[in-house]
């Protein structure tokens, strides 16, 4: 039978097992779907080797993050606005004028604070940790440039930029889990399906 005709609690049990489902297994599905477009957009950006966490979505300490390694050339040739506050780390990754790059690779490290035991799961809960720059030794003597200076002068917008990724990827987890366990949803999705008497469907 549909949905209309249950009794009235055969609909709250109908209900009740939908919100199970997509607080349980179902949702579990939309979060998959959800990393993998995160994970993709964010390797097109210059993060790879992601590690996502997340808890929620109700207590205090909720939240997602990642832990990654940046690509510094991928990462500055995807966000303008860090390219434009950082020209000489720019220009250090990306030359310009036709000159070797003074750096082969920059390797950044997006760690979590604690380790992978720590109970949060927040954007603030990870942080810029250690990089390797990969300078080639006649740079500095030649260009008079502190490139472990430019780096750590871009630290701090690098770092928020990736938490401003992780506090988009928990709304977009929130919201899944919101629209997933609605009555709204619930009516619209239910329209077709066939229930019996109890409000389990056949």
């Amino acid at each position: 039978m549909q949905y209309k005709d249950l009794s009235g609690s055969a609909k709250e049990c109908a209900y009740k097992n939908f919100q199970e489902y997509n607080e349980g297994e179902g949702f579990d599905f939309q979060v998959e779907d959800i990393l993998e477009i995160y994970r993709d957009m964010l390797e097109d950006r210059g993060l790879y080797t992601l590690v996502f966490d997340y808890s929620g979505f109700h207590n205090q300490g909720d939240g997602a993050c990642f832990t990654c390694s940046i690509n510094l050339k991928d990462f500055l040739e995807a966000h303008i606005l860090i390219r434009e506050a950082h020209p000489e780390l720019y220009i250090a990754v990306i030359p310009f004028d036709g000159k070797e790059a003074a750096c082969d690779y920059f390797d950044i490290q997006i760690t979590k604070i604690g380790g992978r035991t720590s109970s949060y799961s927040h954007e603030k809960t990870v942080h810029l940790g250690r990089w390797d720059l990969d300078v080639h030794p006649m740079h500095d003597l030649i260009d008079g440039v502190d490139y472990e200076k430019l780096m750590g002068d871009a630290g701090e917008d690098i770092q928020e930029t990736c938490r401003d990724y992780m506090r988009q990827l928990y709304r977009a987890l929130e919201e899944a889990h919101t629209n997933g366990t609605s009555l709204d949803v619930f009516l619209e999705q239910v329209e077709f399906q066939d229930f019996n008497e109890s409000g389990d469907l056949t």
